[in-house]
């Protein structure tokens, strides 16, 4: 039995394995409180491990090493669950509220946060958990950024915030408003972050539901595979700050420079006070 977890191919599982009970904690809760992403609570919970004792420094190599492949497919997997059958049933008008909302809400959300004097890393973390999915587009565009550890907190934490109350929120103002199952489907799919939370809006719609959660997920779902189009928007608007048109931050500490971390850790997105390359999509 030693001579098996001996094994190389299993060490860096067992090096990492508070990391791993870390994500299976994040499913449960985030099946017992569907409203609330699992990746927000497993992003939380690797927080705690990774600054806890328990997390020794190979398990931190290990999560490292792994990150990056592993959200790459997360996202791809999401991306596999759109239905192009469905998709088309849409129409240009649907596939158009897709491509606008995105671009919209990138461009406006840039705009409007530079024009505040908001830190550009936060802008541009924020603009891209709300013009596509949450959580899981601020944890794809971070490592290629200039950004501060505390702008990805505040980024995940609007996007949560904001998430939670347009869930309840807009099935609500679709009642009030007398929109029929599709068409308040296409608002919850086309202004809510999270696919979960999407799934629990477009299942609080009245009369049949079952269109409603059709056309959500849908709509959710082409704005998950337009991922692409807020990360090129992130690395134009990294490129232009590093030519001198855009403020520098130069406030912020070593952990704001692309692909460098600083403390605290990170498991999953593996920030590293060493400086380590940092996991994107």
């Amino acid at each position: 039995m030693s001579s098996v977890l001996t094994l190389p191919s299993l060490r860096p599982v067992l090096d990492a394995w508070p990391a791993v009970l870390a994500a299976l904690a994040a499913v449960l809760i985030g099946r017992l409180v569907p409203t609330v992403s699992p990746l927000l609570w497993a992003m939380v919970l690797g927080i705690l491990v990774a600054n806890s004792p328990i997390m020794a420094d190979q398990g931190r190599k290990s999560v490292q090493k792994a990150a990056k492949t592993l959200l790459r497919l997360g996202i791809v997997a999401l991306g596999a669950l759109l239905s192009w059958s469905a998709l088309a049933a849409l129409g240009l008008t649907g596939l158009l509220v897709i491509v606008v909302t995105v671009v919209a809400v990138f461009t406006l959300t840039c705009l409007i946060g530079d024009r505040l004097g908001l830190p550009r890393g936060l802008v541009t973390l924020t603009a891209a958990g709300f013009s596509i999915c949450g959580a899981a587009a601020i944890a794809a565009v971070e490592g290629s950024i200039r950004r501060r550890d505390q702008d990805v907190a505040l980024a995940l934490a609007m996007v949560t915030i904001f998430g939670t109350v347009m869930t309840f929120t807009v099935p609500f103002l679709g009642t009030v408003l007398d929109l029929g199952p599709e068409e308040v489907g296409i608002w919850v799919g086309a202004s809510i972050h999270e696919v979960a939370q999407v799934v629990v809006a477009a299942s609080l719609v009245g009369g049949a539901a079952g269109v409603a959660l059709t056309a959500a997920t849908t709509v959710k779902l082409g704005r998950v595979a337009l991922l692409v189009l807020a990360y090129l928007g992130a690395l134009r608007r990294e490129r232009v700050r590093l030519r001198g048109g855009g403020p520098d931050d130069s406030h912020q500490d070593t952990g704001d420079q692309p692909g460098r971390r600083g403390a605290p850790h990170l498991c999953g997105c593996a920030p590293s006070s060493r400086g380590s390359s940092s996991a994107s999509c």
